[in-house]
């Protein structure tokens, strides 16, 4: 309490000085029509996303692969690239261009082209039962070792992010020097189901999630857990759960 006290007393005596400089700056700006205050800082707000954006607009591109995304029985070319002055809300798109459209569709909370990574290349497949192939792929990586997977649909004519209770759904994994946890997304009809279960040494358990795909929007049907399952007995029932990092509808049509 004494060198509170110590202080306040030595910031009392520092703000007495303090005020006169301050009146005589003061005066002097009164008698010097020339001397202002500076001007505030503008705020910057983050750009939305342009409503009319296209694939020409974007840039450093990477491209993800070809498949039959709008259901027409044709490939169609699935490219990942930066969107120049889209702020955080627009950062990077992903673009799908049939034989004839094309469709953009922003990637939530994504700040850098990442496309392919230590969690996997990405994927295509077809997963809430319409023709056409939902896409998976990397939308964050760190090198230290995790990163995160979304999905996209093909709805009404455009692509969109597929949502899950009003936000987008996202998975998060690591492929850490101890492998991360395993997860494996297997196939469901019209939908897929997300395991995990502890490796070999850790034994702690799994969680078996299925979900429903339609119209780009998740929801949960089932979801059961058991503490006692050990990996080998999980990975009796499902034989495609990996060792290590997560397989990603290694299974779906």
């Amino acid at each position: 309490m004494m060198a509170m006290n110590r202080h306040s007393r030595m910031w009392v005596g520092t703000l007495a000085g303090g005020v006169v400089s301050l009146l005589a700056v003061g005066c002097a700006a009164e008698q010097d029509p020339g001397l202002q205050p500076a001007p505030e800082p503008e705020q910057t707000v983050a750009a939305p996303c342009p409503p009319d954006l296209s694939v020409a607009q974007l840039t450093g591109t990477v491209r993800l692969g070809e498949a039959d995304i709008d259901g027409d029985g044709n490939a169609d070319d699935v490219i990942m690239g930066s969107v120049p002055g889209g702020g955080r809300g627009c950062a990077v798109a992903m673009a799908v261009t049939t034989s004839d459209t094309e469709a953009v569709a922003p990637v939530s909370g994504a700040s850098d082209v990442v496309g392919s990574s230590a969690l996997g290349r990405p994927a295509f497949a077809q997963v809430d039962g319409a023709a056409g192939d939902e896409i998976v792929v990397t939308t964050s990586w760190s090198p230290r070792g995790g990163g995160a997977l979304a999905m996209f649909s093909w709805v009404d004519g455009g692509l969109v992010q597929v949502q899950q209770g009003g936000r987008p759904w996202e998975l998060f994994a690591t492929v850490d020097d101890g492998g991360g946890l395993p997860q494996l997304l297997t196939c469901l009809p019209d939908g897929f189901a997300r395991v995990t279960a502890y490796p070999p040494g850790l034994d702690a358990g799994s969680t078996v999630t299925s979900y429903a795909l339609a119209d780009g929007v998740l929801t949960v049907r089932d979801r059961e857990q058991d503490r006692t399952a050990t990996y080998q007995q999980v990975r009796r029932d499902y034989p495609l759960l990996p060792r290590v990092g997560v397989a990603v509808l290694p299974d779906c049509g």
